[in-house]
């Protein structure tokens, strides 16, 4: 029979994954469970295991890191890597390492049991041997530390509280969708990196409150970040999985240009959107003052804002916007030759026919009283 070792830190993965194996492969293997990376260690130091079956994220030493102590110290046990997140810098890595292969979770029953029917003839051609017991994981989470920090120094190393300070005003470019200043920020973010200086488990934590405080602040992040979960844009994965950080600074760039796009796209519908109610709501309320402050108010914007975003879509000030709906609505009423111009003026919006006669000659280059008399002769019977 085969030794295999199945390594999750959730038990009732470790119970799924040992129930599969003792109802399909029930002569076959010889089932032994670890909690975490350091437990693994200390079995592999005792036993060979023919095939591991471990979760890329674990407490004390990461799949990937697994991957690469078997492989330094020759040890040929078949590996299968369990991951929640679809990415493909992982999946490469791991594969590169010696990953036999890879599978998502929630893992698929039939998928599993067709690998192991296909690995499980080449097993009998792996020489048996077990990590020395010399082995320390401390030393290899030191060694990870250092391959971490993979980008040149420029200056002094950076301390947390600098990186802090960096990824608010990273944030406030992303929020402000400033695509140029979010592409400076995240060079200087990822500049003067140390182990010394920083723990690289600490800065994967600074990265992810980055990416929470992101959907704190603008709640269409939390939709676009969602979006891209289990695609090769998924941000949180990337934090989480890339193994140093030249890799990690150039996939970052691309997940928040990109968001940064579909925010501009979700924010411009947006305001298309309030523009189309704002003009909605002045032409049901024509016959009123209509003050900025109060259309404006429907949506929650100072008016200052309103008015920039209304003439930035229409290419008219709202003012104008507003005295060419008044006119246009006094047109129509000026077709009803029964209608005093007074009544004309106040369903209109204006409160005197004076000020109502100057902005109508104003845009006609008529006075109402002769625009109806033209009006009436041209499309008269």
């Amino acid at each position: 029979m085969y030794q295999i070792l199945l390594i999750d830190d959730d038990e009732t993965i470790l119970d799924g994954l040992r129930a599969v194996l003792e109802h399909h492969f029930p002569d076959r293997f010889l089932c032994a469970a670890a909690a975490d990376g350091e437990e693994a260690v200390k079995r592999m130091q005792k036993e060979y295991y023919h095939l591991i079956i471990s979760d890329n994220k674990m407490p004390k030493l990461g799949g990937l890191s697994l991957l690469k102590i078997l492989k330094k110290h020759e040890i040929s046990s078949c590996v299968i890597i369990l991951s929640g997140f679809d990415d493909y810098s992982y999946i490469r890595s791991a594969l590169k390492t010696g990953a036999y292969d890879y599978l998502l979770k929630p893992v698929n029953i039939r998928q599993l049991v067709d690998m192991i029917e296909h690995l499980t003839p080449d097993l009998t051609h792996h020489t048996p041997s077990c990590l020395p017991l010399s082995f320390r994981i401390e030393a290899e989470e030191e060694k990870e530390q250092t391959e971490y920090f993979d980008l040149p120094l420029s200056g002094s190393p950076k301390t947390e509280e600098g990186l802090k300070r960096e990824l608010e005003l990273l944030r406030q470019s992303v929020c402000d969708m400033d695509s140029s200043s979010c592409y400076d920020m995240i060079d200087l973010v990822f500049s003067d990196l140390s182990g010394d200086t920083l723990d690289h488990e600490k800065f994967r934590e600074d990265l992810l409150s980055f990416v929470y405080s992101l959907m704190e602040h603008n709640s269409s992040m939390i939709q676009i970040i969602v979006e891209h979960k289990l695609t090769r844009y998924d941000i949180s994965n990337h934090i989480k999985n890339i193994p140093c950080l030249s890799q990690l600074k150039e996939l970052f760039k691309e997940d928040l240009l990109l968001y940064i796009h579909r925010l501009t796209a979700i924010q411009n519908e947006r305001n298309h959107h309030m523009v189309r109610k704002a003009k909605d709501y002045i032409k049901a309320h024509i016959s009123d003052p209509l003050p900025v402050t109060d259309i404006s108010a429907q949506f929650q914007l100072s008016p200052y804002y309103f008015s920039t975003l209304f003439k930035n879509l229409t290419g008219m000030c709202i003012r104008d916007y507003i005295v060419q709906e008044r006119i246009e609505k006094a047109k129509v009423l000026l077709q009803n030759p029964n209608k005093k111009i007074q009544d004309i003026a106040l369903e209109s919006g204006y409160q005197d026919a004076a000020h109502f006669n100057r902005a109508f000659k104003k845009i006609t280059g008529l006075s109402p009283s002769k625009y109806r008399t033209f009006d009436q002769s041209m499309y008269g019977d």
